[in-house]
């Protein structure tokens, strides 16, 4: 059987065949250029998510080292501090000047014993920042964040800052009561610092199931993109007084409470501090494995 097509049927299906394998070939090529940058795309995520792991690993081991660095110095500091403080007392009862000079001596023993006494407690305070093993109690989050804005009201007042709790009043959480305290305390006290003239640092919190995240914001002078990963990292700081232990020691007591703190942070605009902590220890304990 001989079947004959016209010229112009030829032709026309030549056009068709040409037109299909034409978009075939231009879907083929955009399919593998999608796959080639969501390829692309995925292993700069994996390499994100990597290099952030690495760098949470390298931040746990220096915080651990700064923690047995830190218990050992303090105990160190503290022998010489009792030896001293026995002295004056000595000085006080057996050595005692004339009628004219002993009133103004007693005053300056005193000044030496508050000031010793003062040294003491902040070493313990320091040594109690980085005990992990300190026992966990059920504590009211609001009631503890008010503790810590009252310690640092004067000091926000000098400065011209509003120190604002919005915790919610009802969230229990398992905690250090102590150690958290001092976390709360530098993230506060580092919004105070970054203020210049007036300024507000406010701590609000967002219930989510089995945890709670707050965040504690304020209005200063930000922090440079360059600088933000390098914050949590001990003896680091950009304050002419600051020595850089605040932060990295706030770090070291959300994560042995298994919880974790982020910062947002954009220069001239202000800082935002994320900190996420389990209500339980068993939620925590769930978490670390």
């Amino acid at each position: 059987m001989e079947v004959f097509l016209s010229r112009e049927s030829a032709d026309e299906i030549f056009k068709q065949t040409t037109r299909n394998f034409t978009l075939v070939l231009i879907f083929l090529i955009l399919s593998g250029a999608l796959s080639t940058y969501i390829t692309f795309l995925l292993a700069r995520k994996y390499d994100k998510k990597v290099k952030e792991m690495e760098r949470d690993m390298e931040m746990k081991d220096r915080l651990v080292s700064l923690g047995k660095l830190a218990s050992g110095m303090a105990h160190e500091i503290r022998n010489p501090l009792n030896a001293i403080s026995i002295s004056i007392q000595r000085l006080k009862r057996e050595f005692v000047p004339g009628d004219d000079k002993k009133d103004e001596y007693g005053k300056f023993i005193d000044i030496m014993r508050g000031e010793l006494s003062r040294v003491d407690r902040i070493v313990e305070e320091f040594l109690l920042s980085t005990k992990s093993r300190v026992p966990f109690s059920s504590e009211n989050l609001y009631g503890v964040m008010e503790d810590v804005v009252a310690i640092l009201y004067e000091k926000a007042a000098l400065k011209g800052v509003t120190l604002s709790n919005n915790i919610e009043k009802d969230i229990r959480v398992e905690c250090q009561s102590e150690r958290i305290k001092q976390a709360f305390y530098n993230l506060l006290l580092n919004g105070i610092e970054a203020i210049t003239g007036k300024g507000i640092v406010e701590a609000t919190s967002v219930h989510k199931g089995l945890q709670v995240n707050i965040s504690i914001s304020d209005n200063g002078s930000g922090i440079m993109e360059e600088h933000i990963h390098s914050i949590f990292e001990y003896y680091y700081t950009t304050k002419d007084k600051g020595i850089g232990l605040g932060l990295p020691i706030s770090y070291m007591i959300i994560q042995d409470h298994g919880g974790d703190i982020k910062v947002f942070s954009e220069k001239g605009k202000g800082t935002r501090f994320e900190v996420s902590l389990p209500l339980t220890q068993q939620r925590a304990e769930k978490m670390r494995e």
